[in-house]
């Protein structure tokens, strides 16, 4: 199969997953419809045997691509990195301890060439059941589906997080990726990919299932925080072409990020007569217009918060 033939190509950020990504490799091997495809693993220096068992999964398989590197990064780097090695029309994304379902693919890209949409956009089932019990399970095909030609708007509407997307390798690039100012993807790369998107679709049916884990990542509620507000005051400084509308929203989720780092670490009572609270109602209330000078205070409080991970240089 020659490159211009490749029509997805999966790919997959690798840390310390030895015991899904046998899995979350076997669940990509079998996806339905026989699609041309081709697989990037990008390991992040991974200490366990991620790489040998990647290596065991896919052996004899055609068009797989292993990245090593020196420096433990993050997802939001390494995504990027292997985006960027993408030959296929599209690009679809996937945790390396997730399980997708099995005919994903063949769904999703059924959607986003019926519709000439830019991104299609799943949803997930955290289902605590362990990752062999769910591979081939299927999503259903005929699930329902919102098109959108607003998608920034879309985005703030819809639950847009997790790896769960589909979307065009030229709309992936012109978006720039995923932000790597910030350790995770999940929040920047919904609101960089509809920044530049035309069409956006959002499925509402699980693409992913998350399987019982130990350790992950997620479960950092001070990382996800800092992320979160990371992500959207980027989008505000980065992308001053942004309607008054886009901004105010995104201001919203910034006074958000906040005000629940806020109560994580102090609680509601001492914080009912606070200026943080009154802010996060007001902005419940309605769209307030972006006050940069909070924003760039709040964004160091964020830079000095301890126990969370960043992007560390090359």
């Amino acid at each position: 199969m020659q490159d211009s033939d490749i029509v997805v190509s999966y790919v997959v950020t690798v840390y310390n997953k030895e015991p899904y990504i046998g899995y979350t490799v076997a669940s990509l091997l079998t996806q339905e419809g026989h699609i041309p495809s081709e697989y990037i693993f990008v390991d992040d220096v991974s200490s366990d045997r991620s790489l040998e068992v990647i290596a065991e999964a896919t052996r004899g398989v055609a068009n797989v691509t292993v990245v090593k590197n020196s420096v433990n990064r993050g997802p939001s780097v390494r995504l990027n990195q292997g985006a960027r090695l993408a030959k296929g029309k599209y690009i679809q994304f996937i945790d390396s301890d997730d399980i997708m379902a099995a005919n994903a693919t063949a769904v999703m890209l059924r959607l986003i060439e019926q519709y000439n949409a830019d991104v299609v956009h799943g949803s997930w089932d955290k289902t605590g059941i362990k990752s062999a019990k769910l591979v081939g399970r299927r999503l259903n095909d005929n699930a329902p589906y919102k098109v959108s030609d607003a998608p920034l708007e879309f985005v703030f509407k819809e639950r847009i997080r997790r790896m769960c997307q589909m979307v065009r390798r030229e709309t992936f690039l012109e978006a720039g990726g995923s932000d790597e100012k910030v350790f995770i993807q999940d929040e920047s790369l919904g609101l960089r990919l509809a920044r530049v998107a035309k069409r956006f679709i959002w499925l509402d049916a699980p693409v992913i299932f998350i399987p019982a884990l130990e350790g992950e990542l997620s479960r950092n509620v001070f990382q996800l925080n800092h992320d979160r507000f990371l992500a959207n005051y980027h989008m505000i400084t980065q992308f001053p072409d942004l309607n008054e509308t886009a901004r105010r929203q995104l201001y919203r989720r910034c006074v958000s990020s906040f005000w629940k780092q806020q109560r994580r670490m102090h609680g509601w009572l001492p914080l009912l007569f606070s200026p943080i609270f009154a802010r996060y109602v007001q902005s419940k209330w309605r769209l307030l217009p972006v006050d940069r000078p909070w924003l760039d205070a709040t964004n160091q409080f964020f830079l000095q918060l301890t126990g969370v991970l960043r992007v560390k240089p090359e």
